[in-house]
Formats: C-alpha cells, sequence, structure tokens
C-alpha cells in the first residue's frame, strides 16, 4: 500500500493540501516511507506466495523465514527512524519464529523436493534433520495386512 502512495506522491500532497492543510508530510517523512518500502517488500512477496496456495506446506516456513531473514540483515539504513523499523523487523523475526530450528520443521523441509538442502541455514541441520528420518524410517513397523 505504500508504494502506491509513493506512486501518486503528487496527487496525495495536492489532496491533503485540499482537504486537511492542519495535515502534511513533509520531504524528510517521504523519504522515511521510500527507504522502508524495500524493508517490507520481502514480507508482501512471502504473504503473496503463502496467499496463493490452498494447502500450505510446513516445508516452505525455513526457506521463507530464511529468505527475509538474509535480506533484513544485508539491509541498512540511512535514517534513524528506518533504522529503529529495521531493527524491530529483525527482533519480531526472531521473537516469532525462535522454533523455526524444530526437527519438525526441518524434516519437512528435506522431504520437499523443491527445498532439499537449500532450506537450511548450515549443513548441520540439514544432517541433523536427514538422521532423524532416517532413525524414524528405521525404526518403523510396516504393518502386515491380511487380506
Amino acid at each position: 500500500m505504500l508504494d502506491r502512495v509513493v506512486t501518486i506522491k503528487d496527487a496525495v500532497i495536492t489532496t491533503i493540501a485540499l482537504t486537511r492543510n492542519d495535515l502534511s508530510l513533509q520531504q524528510e517523512d517521504w523519504s522515511i516511507i521510500e527507504e522502508v518500502l524495500p524493508l517490507l517488500l520481502p514480507f508482501y512477496e512471502v504473504t503473496t506466495e503463502i496467499s496463493a496456495e490452498k494447502n500450505v506446506t510446513l516445508s516452505k516456513v525455513i526457506v521463507m523465514c530464511k529468505m527475509i531473514e538474509r535480506i533484513l540483515a544485508k539491509s541498512s539504513a540511512n535514517h534513524s527512524k528506518v533504522q529503529a523499523v529495521l531493527e524491530v523487523l529483525k527482533k519480531e523475526m526472531n521473537a516469532r519464529f525462535q522454533n523455526i530450528n524444530n526437527i519438525l520443521f526441518a524434516e519437512c523441509t528435506v522431504l520437499d523436493p523443491r527445498f532439499k538442502k537449500r532450506g537450511f541455514k548450515n549443513a548441520d541441520c540439514f544432517e541433523k534433520a536427514v538422521q532423524g528420518l532416517r532413525n524414524k524410517v528405521g525404526s518403523g513397523q510396516i504393518p502386515h495386512t491380511n487380506k
């Protein structure tokens, strides 16, 4: 939505000036909005991707979170308010997805042919998930059915 506001910036400025002259966006406000947009874009893309599917698979969680975290880690801000937004986004990602290294998430990612190793931060997490799956398969009993 903010990208649309930036796209029609002149119309927004004119409308605000005509209807609410007590409310105005300064050039600094516009530069903050424009600098925040790239930070919010990955969240929009993930939301769009997940919303497009009828059934979302658990295997996507690690991959999507990894993508967002990588983008946020590479991002920097020129303005202190944008830096504050960036820090809040990082903090909230860590808080909301602190259990992302759960073995169930990892096993689902390994089993998804779209992701395999690419869904992991390091080879150790991948190997741990593969070993967990091997243990589960190795200890499983195949039920016998008499027809």
